[in-house]
Formats: structure tokens, C-alpha cells, sequence
């Protein structure tokens, strides 16, 4: 008698006092019955208990079923395996002949099966597959009708860059995934392909429905693998060719390239041509007819081209055109401090020095040897009367 009690106390809707029908606000699909407790007047007409699929742009009938005759109370089972997808439900009590609504629960709100998501927090571009763990709780059933479920690899963007628009990179679908405790997805290391933060999304391809489970973020690190180098300490000489060594992690794309660069003494640089990076080989040849004395240097960067076309920067490796006449690299060291200012009050001028460090005089390096700059120092006496 108290657990009935109790039943009839959960959450309803009474369209008429002497009608009533209770049920639980929140159901895991999959997971057992359902139970729909019931009052009715002894003189009530012929009913039908409805379960009714609401929150979308017109309703859904998913299921129903007859209240007996000759009870003013009972309860009416739905088996398990009625409620085969997420989303908000209510069960309506009506009339046979004029579907009158008498009585109606609150909305139900059904969920997806609890599924835990694991991933690892740190990874880098290009450099290992990356295996999803999902656990999943246990099921007591199986739906009455299939649906087919994905796990989407999801690009949220670079850390500072929160306005970015979530993109899915690749779906995998999942087979017999929901009825295993525990299951695994390889997601391949080519999709890793940028810095930034990344996640797992687990959802089905039923419209209108929530997804199943979102994991952690993952942090996508740029590869240490990433490096670019000349075996020489400047351009020229040159002979023939000059070969650019560089490596890379193991899974790179075909849109990689090595971009050549001249730097002048004053502006920025200057492209001068590219060479794509076959995977598997490590080294490139330059034709020498490429680079001229116009540049003070000329710089190799290895770029990395992600599958939507974005462009990286990653390593820089910059070489003097030119040697001094003992062969060593005519360049200039760091530059000193500033001197003292050169007034003891008021407006005045203070300097800092470099060194050209070379086998000659300072005419090697291109370039001033002197700075200077304005300073003040405070007010002179008698400047404020």
C-alpha cells in the first residue's frame, strides 16, 4: 500500500482530479520497463494510454496501449526497448472514441546510455594513431528498430583562438559498439594535422536527438619531429646545387613544402621559390642559379599545409649569402648597453655599439655599427620661473 502510495506522488499532470497518471521524469533507454501508474473514475469511458514523443516541430506517437475495464487504479508496462532513442516524451491518458486528453504526465526526459569517453590529454600532429577508449553501462535490451552511431573527430580551434567554428574532421561508424562493456576506435594520426584542441563526439544519425557523449580535450602539440638544416655556414660558394636536409614526423601529408626566402638589410622577406616534400625522402637539391649577392640571407622553412588548406610556418633555418676573405661569417654580435645620457638635466642623446665579428674591419657587415636616441633627464633649474 505505501509503495503505491508513493508511485501516485510522482510528477503528473491532472487534466480532470478524478484522472491521473504517473511516471518517472528521467529514463535511460535500454536500461528495463517502464511503469505508468493509473486512476480513473469508475465511470470512465474506454481509454488508451499514449506515449508521445514532443518537443519537435509536430509530435510523434511511439507507442500505446488499452487501459483495462472495471479498474479505477492499476498499472500499465511498457517492455523494455520502447524508449529507442533521447529526447522528451510525455504519457497522455485519452478517450477511445474522441482522443480527449484526460490526464497527461510531466515531460519525461530520456537520455542516451551512460558512455564514458577516454582519450589521451596530449598528443602531437602527424605522429601515432590515437585510440578512443569507450565504456559503455550495462544494457538490458536491444531497440526495436536500428540506428547506425559515429564517433566524430572535432578541430575546436588553437587555444586563443575561441571564436573558432568547430569542424568534424572524420566519422567513424560504430558496429555492435553499445552491447561490448568496453570498445575501441583508432582514430588515424594523418587527421591530427594542426595545433590546437581537439574532441571526440559519440552520436547517432537519428535527427533531432542530443549526442550520446563528448570526451575531454584533447591538446595537439606541433611534432618535436619537425626540423630543417643546410651542412654548410653560408650560400655561396655554391656549386651546382645546394641541398636542404629536413625531417618530419611519419604520417605528414603531400602538400608539405620547403619555401625558400631572401632577406635584404632592410624590409621583409622575400619568397623566392618552394619545393615540395616527397614522403620518405629527407633532402632536396636547389639550383644555385636561385640565389643572388642582392641578399644579405637566405632562409628555408619547412611548411606544413593542413588538410583544409591552412598554412604553418614551423622551422626556419637562415644562412648568410656570403663569407668574409678568411671564410668565416661576417656578422654582427649583440648590441652593448645604452650609455649615460649626455645632458646632466634636460633633453639629450644617448648611444649604444655593436662589433662586426669577422676577420676584417667592420665594412663586412652590412649595417650601422652606432645607435642613438633621444633622453631627458629632469627639468633644468630656473627652466619653470
Amino acid at each position: 500500500m505505501l509503495i503505491w502510495l508513493l508511485l501516485a506522488l510522482l510528477p503528473s499532470t491532472r487534466v480532470r482530479a478524478e484522472y491521473w497518471i504517473s511516471a518517472e521524469e528521467a529514463f535511460t533507454i535500454l536500461s528495463g520497463d517502464i511503469e505508468v501508474l493509473y486512476g480513473i473514475p469508475s465511470s470512465a469511458p474506454n481509454l488508451r494510454l499514449q506515449l508521445v514523443q514532443v518537443g519537435l516541430n509536430e509530435e510523434k506517437l511511439v507507442a500505446k496501449r488499452d487501459v483495462p475495464e472495471k479498474f479505477t487504479k492499476g498499472r500499465i508496462v511498457f517492455p523494455c526497448g520502447t524508449f529507442e532513442k533521447a529526447g522528451q516524451f510525455v504519457f497522455r491518458l485519452l478517450t477511445v472514441k474522441q482522443d480527449k486528453i484526460m490526464a497527461q504526465t510531466k515531460t519525461i526526459d530520456v537520455r542516451w546510455p551512460s558512455v564514458t569517453v577516454h582519450v589521451p590529454l596530449m598528443v602531437e600532429t602527424y605522429s601515432s594513431n590515437v585510440i578512443v577508449q569507450l565504456y559503455v553501462q550495462p544494457l538490458k535490451c536491444k531497440p526495436r528498430s536500428s540506428f547506425t552511431t559515429f564517433v566524430d573527430l572535432v578541430y575546436e580551434g588553437a587555444a586563443q583562438a575561441s571564436w573558432h567554428e568547430p569542424t568534424v574532421l572524420t566519422s567513424k561508424e560504430l558496429t555492435g559498439w553499445m552491447w561490448n562493456s568496453a570498445f575501441d576506435v583508432v582514430l588515424d594520426c594523418e587527421f591530427f594535422d594542426r595545433a590546437g584542441n581537439y574532441t571526440v563526439h559519440v552520436r547517432t544519425d537519428i535527427p533531432h536527438t542530443p549526442e550520446v557523449a563528448v570526451s575531454d580535450t584533447i591538446l595537439v602539440m606541433w611534432s618535436h619531429r619537425y626540423s630543417v638544416s643546410v651542412a654548410k655556414s653560408s650560400v655561396q660558394p655554391c656549386d651546382g646545387s645546394l641541398s636542404v636536409i629536413y625531417h618530419y614526423p611519419r604520417c605528414i601529408l603531400d602538400q608539405d613544402r620547403i619555401r625558400v626566402y631572401g632577406k635584404a638589410p632592410r624590409g621583409p622577406l622575400k619568397y623566392i621559390r618552394e619545393s615540395r616534400i616527397e614522403n620518405g625522402k629527407h633532402s632536396t637539391k636547389l639550383s644555385c642559379d636561385i640565389f643572388q649577392d642582392e641578399f644579405q640571407e637566405y632562409c628555408f622553412s619547412f611548411v606544413s599545409i593542413a588538410r583544409n588548406g591552412a598554412v604553418f610556418d614551423l622551422k626556419t633555418h637562415c644562412l648568410p649569402t656570403l663569407t668574409d676573405s678568411r671564410g668565416l661569417i661576417a656578422n654582427w654580435n649583440d648590441w652593448g648597453p645604452w650609455s649615460e645620457c649626455s645632458a646632466t638635466c634636460g633633453p639629450g642623446v644617448q648611444s649604444r655599439y655593436r662589433l662586426c665579428v669577422s676577420a676584417t674591419n667592420s665594412s663586412d657587415c652590412v649595417g650601422k655599427a652606432v645607435q642613438t636616441q633621444s633622453c631627458k633627464k629632469e627639468d633644468c633649474p630656473g627652466w619653470n620661473i
